[in-house]
């Protein structure tokens, strides 16, 4: 008997640990925000989006402005990169993306956007995502973009325009979280295993010709 208690808070424990991925969209629905300084970040949905060293002084992050797309604006020379705001290791599945959230023209949306992926284990995986276009479109991203522990968005300059034609907008990430499991779930998990122990100890003890 308890020996079958002692399999069933494995069991509990093992389940709880199995069902600790996430899956989430980051649709950036809060109220207004700007980051404006390198190190400076936007929350959204449980993961960080945080300005890196702009090109100038000029770049900068925005959400919940009166732009027609929502999102998260990448406004002038700017790029960001994303992580889980626990720590934790995610997937990311796919991604809507479009030129300059404004209604000022094209000239200064990005080319094409890098999304550079850096592994937990180490190594980076990378994509490149079509031209931007002033509809939202959908990019997929390659199955190699799971246990990530942060993702950089960085545009790839157009010619075509002048010196801050690097913008762009991102909506709807989806992601996969991996979630750190809980210390009571790891409690439980060493407290099964130490039982399970005790149990072969005793049995042991109680036929040392059987354990011989």
């Amino acid at each position: 008997m308890f020996r079958k208690a002692i399999s069933g808070l494995i069991g509990l424990a093992l389940l709880a640990m199995a069902g600790s991925a996430n899956a989430a969209v980051i649709d950036f629905s809060q109220p207004f925000q700007q980051a404006f300084t390198g190190g400076d970040f936007i929350d959204s949905n449980g993961f960080r989006f945080t300005l890196e060293e702009p090109r100038s002084t000029s770049g900068f992050l925005e959400v919940g402005a009166t732009r027609a797309l929502g999102g998260l604006f990448n406004a002038n020379d700017a790029r960001f990169a994303m992580t889980a705001i626990d720590g934790s290791l995610f997937d990311l599945a796919s991604i809507d993306f479009a030129r300059r959230n404004s209604d000022t023209g094209d000239t200064r949306s990005a080319e094409r956007i890098d999304i550079i992926g850096t592994l937990g284990g180490g190594g980076f995986v990378t994509f490149t995502t079509a031209d931007p276009l002033d509809a939202f479109s959908t990019a997929n991203l390659p199955s190699s973009f799971v246990g990530l522990s942060s993702v950089l968005f960085d545009p790839i300059q157009n010619i075509n325009g002048g010196a801050n034609n690097y913008e762009f907008v991102v909506d709807n990430i989806l992601v996969d979280q991996q979630q750190v499991p809980e210390p009571s779930t790891l409690a439980l998990f060493a407290i099964s295993l130490t039982g399970l122990g005790f149990v072969g100890w005793r049995r042991r003890r109680r036929n040392p010709t059987q354990a011989a």
